[in-house]
């Protein structure tokens, strides 16, 4: 890993290059919430179990059909096999990933994500999340709903590798197949555009430096998880695990009083994110 100036140098530029804000927010569960501050991990879920049905593969199936259309006859096999060889790959390997989004007490995400509004938004410092999960085959950026296959860098590098089969500045075929699946985990279906989503996600199937995966039972259904001793990657990068929030906003349609909450984050020793809870001004019924 870098040393700390590098990191955080990298990550100004990072979040100046797009336009990041000073927090993100992640919508979820009270009970979340409380495994999060009780044992100072993060879970990220497996993107086979989210709520689109084709994470990952959309991207590769446009990129995929796109191909085939504008290929000579002769090169289709070729293709085919290709395309073969990274939905073997995905069904293999769907990667973890952790949401955020760049809306503020938003009513979609309160009901999609926050228990139908009933759990609560995670504010995070913008800055030292990313530098938390600052590690090389940890992707944390921006997701894309809206452009044109056809023009994709990727599109235009397997065309011609189609076509010359020179490989364009990789070792081999199977580094074309990772950047091509790499490049899956960042875009999704254009109706999920109003999210404004920016996730964190592990390349491929690395297990990133104090990280496991396990698997846990949530509200009856057992599904695999990548868990993160967030203290230990706060330590590496000179953070507290508490300097990771900013604040936390109760959902407009939870029962959950500020009171009770104040206490339990005062009990673990988070002192300073005591005084930031605050109920949502959302007007959801």
């Amino acid at each position: 890993m870098k040393d700390i100036v590098s990191i955080n140098k990298d990550i100004d530029n990072r979040i100046k290059k797009h336009g990041y804000d000073n927090c993100l927010y992640h919508y979820t569960s009270i009970a979340a919430l409380h495994n999060i501050l009780k044992n100072k991990q993060f879970w990220l879920g497996n993107t086979a179990t989210m709520n689109d049905r084709k994470e990952v593969k959309y991207f590769i199936e446009l990129l995929r059909d796109a191909l085939r259309e504008n290929i000579p006859a002769d090169k289709l096999i070729l293709c085919d096999e290709f395309f073969q060889k990274v939905f073997e790959r995905i069904d293999n390997e769907y990667p973890y990933a952790m949401c955020f989004s760049k809306l503020e007490d938003d009513a979609a995400q309160w009901e999609r994500y926050a228990d139908n509004a009933e759990g609560v938004c995670i504010v995070f410092n913008t800055k030292n999340i990313m530098c938390a999960f600052y590690e090389v085959y940890l992707l944390f950026g921006d997701m894309y709903y809206d452009f044109d296959i056809k023009e994709h860098q990727h599109y235009k590098i397997l065309f011609d590798y189609f076509m010359t089969g020179r490989l364009n500045g990789f070792s081999n075929e199977n580094g074309q197949v990772d950047n091509a699946i790499a490049c899956g985990y960042s875009h999704k279906h254009r109706s999920f555009r109003s999210e404004q989503e920016i996730r964190v996600v592990n390349l491929w199937s690395y297990i990133p430096k104090h990280a496991t995966v396990e698997t846990e039972c949530v509200r009856g259904i057992i599904k695999k998880f990548m868990k993160f001793d967030m203290e230990k990657r706060c330590a590496e990068v000179g953070l507290t695990f508490e300097d990771l929030f900013e604040g936390i906003v109760i959902g407009p349609k939870s029962a959950q009083d500020i009171g009770s909450l104040q206490s339990f984050v005062e009990e673990k020793g988070y002192a300073s994110l005591k005084g930031k809870i605050s109920k949502s001004d959302c007007p959801l019924r």
